[in-house]
């Protein structure tokens, strides 16, 4: 039932003008379709985000792991070139063995290629470090 603003009388459903004084009830329609489309938009940007956050849930922690672990084995490698270069190295085969251990207790003093080997591993799942030390040992 629509109540005339004006004079109080209880109008049916859908009713375009008051039965009793006659006054047009466009605000009312108006305020209605208003309301209808503001619950519309709300539930449509609510299923919106529902939407976005489920696909996040599923992608985003395999992607952020892959992202990731490829940005810390470049920046392992980045380090290892430059702590290398520094160190005057890599040894080539005509260099001596003083050489060589020279080259060695350079890299393994350096607490930048420390650090990124450090970083590097302990972003590794179990698994993946266990396949990269199996790996290193052969």
């Amino acid at each position: 039932m629509i109540n005339c603003t004006r004079c109080g009388a209880q109008n049916p459903e859908g009713a375009r003008t008051c039965s009793k004084c006659g006054i047009a009830f466009v605000h009312q329609f108006q305020a209605q379709a208003d309301a209808k489309r503001a619950q519309t938009g709300l539930f449509i940007r609510i299923a919106t985000w529902v939407v976005v956050l489920v696909v996040l849930a599923i992608v985003g922690p395999p992607a952020y792991y892959k992202g990731g672990l490829a940005y810390f084995k470049w920046k392992l490698n980045h380090t290892t070139e430059t702590v290398m270069r520094a160190c005057d190295g890599p040894a080539d085969a005509n260099a001596g063995p003083d050489k060589k251990r020279q080259i060695d207790q350079c890299l393994a003093d350096s607490s930048d290629l420390i650090k990124a080997q450090k970083d590097y591993d302990n972003f590794l799942k179990p698994e993946d470090r266990q396949a990269t030390s199996a790996a290193a040992k052969k």
